[in-house]
């Protein structure tokens, strides 16, 4: 492999991991798009059955009794709304961490056979390993003097 294809090769596989977790990232937001749309059309719902309930309270004794009955079911619907969210989160959550640990293992494997497949380039591997392994404490000594 020559340095110009294995250059070009490498940027690709970079480029490839930045498609796939822009396009992970675009689906979390579309899985949370649909959540909230789908909490709003089922909130509007139970708001417009509650206006109906008070609308047709027809006699004093039942008109007195709504605020009360309908306080308590709007706080059960907020919790099982917020129950229900909660569960999204965590659903979307692990989606999302899946699919960016899936990407990164195939980033790794992709970068592994390419520095694997030319031995010229396993020297510059090593010298540059060996490098970032001596910046690492000096940069974290730099660091700490701050």
């Amino acid at each position: 492999m020559s340095t110009e294809n294995f250059s070009v090769n490498l940027y690709k596989t970079n480029l490839e991991l930045q498609l796939r977790i822009m396009q992970l990232l675009q689906d979390n937001r579309q899985r949370w798009l649909e959540a909230a749309q789908q909490r709003n059309t089922d909130a509007m719902a139970k708001t417009e059955a509650e206006i109906e309930g008070l609308s047709q309270a027809v006699d004093l004794q039942s008109f007195v009794t709504l605020p009360a009955d309908t306080v308590e079911r709007l706080f059960q619907t907020g919790m099982s709304s917020t129950q229900t969210m909660n569960e999204i989160a965590i659903k979307n959550q692990t989606e999302l961490t899946a699919g960016l640990q899936q990407a990164l293992q195939d980033w790794q494997k992709g970068v592994t056979q390419l520095l694997g497949s030319s031995a010229n380039f396993a020297p510059w591997l090593l010298s540059s390993m060996s490098l970032a392994g001596k910046s690492a404490p000096a940069a974290k000594q730099k660091k700490t003097a701050e």
